[in-house]
């Protein structure tokens, strides 16, 4: 049987506080910037997930990415 490592402490961490909803709040958000990056509401993805950085923020660079594919920035 293949050994399947996950780094799902936060995930734990928010289940045993009964919070994964935030997960679910925040795919949402980044879905709206997303759609507001498509409808020309927003210049830059990007941009805006650099300040989140700034604020202290962590997004994997694996999901940064991602997300600026989505949005045709990469």
């Amino acid at each position: 049987m293949p050994k399947v490592v996950s780094n799902s402490s936060p995930l734990i961490q928010l289940a045993k506080i009964g919070q994964l909803n935030l997960l679910k709040h925040f795919f949402n958000e980044i879905g709206v910037l997303i759609r507001a990056k498509d409808e020309g509401k927003i210049a830059s993805l990007g941009e805006i997930l650099e300040k989140l950085k700034e604020t202290g923020f962590w997004i994997s660079d694996d999901l940064y990415t991602k997300i600026l594919r989505e949005g045709g920035e990469l």
